[in-house]
């Protein structure tokens, strides 16, 4: 399938720093609403994570000389109440931050159009970050996980494992990979766009 131009989205997206913004805002109103309580404990994982982020390099002095003058895109496909967005936005966000690559935020729930164009078996799991060039067009995508956590997904899926198990496994993965895989397969795509 042909991916649309993605410069309409961009356009309309925002930054990591709003997308924190709208969610402390979200998590601070008095009155309750669907899924909050996943809000709540998404924005303290994301500022957790994007600390430890923070006091890391991802890229060599070699890597970023090869990104300079490359005008590339990172666009995420988001929601405040995803547990695997809250583990890996952060990183690409450090990821982006470092090698000077826009980072575009859009949520899913507002840009479906979009989001039907990068399914995962037919369903509509985020995180989907996309790889585009300096005039919006498409060159990959990633998501909504890393290939390994995926691998687990699918495997207690198959298993008939209880919901809450098969995200306990998932977040004792994410707690023991600390971004390495993430930041691995993002770095990866991001130098497929080069040769």
């Amino acid at each position: 399938m042909i991916k649309s131009n993605l410069t309409p989205s961009i356009v309309k997206a925002f930054t990591y720093e709003k997308y924190l913004k709208d969610e402390e805002i979200k998590i601070n109103l008095p009155q309750d609403f669907e899924y909050k309580q996943y809000h709540v404990l998404n924005f303290q994982r994301m500022n957790r994570i994007g600390k430890q982020a923070g006091k890391q390099s991802f890229w060599s002095a070699e890597e970023l000389e090869h990104l300079k003058g490359k005008s590339i895109r990172l666009i995420a496909i988001t929601e405040g109440w995803c547990g695997d967005a809250a583990q890996i936005i952060p990183w690409i966000n450090q990821l982006t931050v470092e090698a000077k690559i826009p980072f575009h935020l859009l949520y899913r729930d507002e840009n479906t159009k979009l989001m039907n164009e990068y399914l995962t078996n037919d369903g509509m799991a985020i995180p989907i970050i996309i790889l585009a060039d300096e005039n919006g067009n498409y060159l990959n995508h990633w998501g909504p996980r890393p290939k390994e956590a995926q691998d687990l997904m699918i495997s207690a899926r198959a298993k008939d494992n209880d919901k809450d198990d098969i995200s306990l496994a998932l977040q004792n993965w994410y707690n023991k990979d600390k971004g390495n895989t993430i930041i691995a397969e993002i770095k990866a795509m991001v130098k497929s766009a080069f040769g």
